[in-house]
């Protein structure tokens, strides 16, 4: 939740008791924990019962360090990723179609490391593990990290957030909703 953690930090500058937990899976979100008041989630949530705004969307690009282009050479075609190991999710953790159709695409790559935290993902590429299939909005300012492909390869995705209705009741639960969707917008 990269790209949460200022709408989060402000909000605790402003109600220091605010206590929020960020739990990441790249798993499909689901409402069914009692303890969780809001969830974020990869793609279109389609669960009726809980009330789902769209955050914002972003793109899973490729990216490698200078250090490993330097060693292993820059691909200059989709058909020359077949000769690197990619840096991605941990697939049998993933349960999320549009994660799932990333990987698909790049199908030809073998899997290099894997993380279930995008966070590990970013440092493992940065480390020159592979080449890293990740979110733009992690790695695209990343002065460590170079495009591979920028004008070939570009996956959309979104971030959908879902509050449960009680969960809603609760003027913390709507102002930490607000925040969010106000810096995503």
């Amino acid at each position: 939740m990269a790209f949460a953690a200022p709408s989060i930090a402000e909000l605790q500058t402003a109600h220091p008791r605010l206590q929020v937990q960020i739990r990441t899976n790249p798993a499909r979100g689901r409402m069914s924990h009692t303890d969780l008041d809001m969830v974020v989630t990869v793609g279109h949530p389609g669960q009726s019962r809980a009330l789902t705004r769209f955050l914002r969307d972003y793109e899973l690009r490729l990216y490698a360090s200078e250090d490993y282009v330097r060693r292993h050479g820059a691909p200059q075609d989709l058909a020359d990723l077949g000769d690197h190991p990619l840096v991605y999710y941990v697939e049998t953790e993933l349960s999320t179609e549009s994660l799932d159709a990333a990987r698909e695409s790049l199908r030809h790559m073998r899997t290099g490391a894997s993380s279930t935290s995008v966070m590990a993902q970013v440092a493992a590429t940065r480390a020159g593990a592979g080449i890293g299939l990740l979110p733009d909005f992690c790695a695209g300012d990343d002065p460590d990290l170079v495009p591979i492909l920028p004008n070939v390869f570009r996956h959309r995705m979104e971030y959908w957030l879902m509050v449960t209705v009680e969960a809603w009741r609760n003027p913390t639960v709507r102002a930490v909703h607000e925040r969010l969707a106000l810096h995503q917008a």
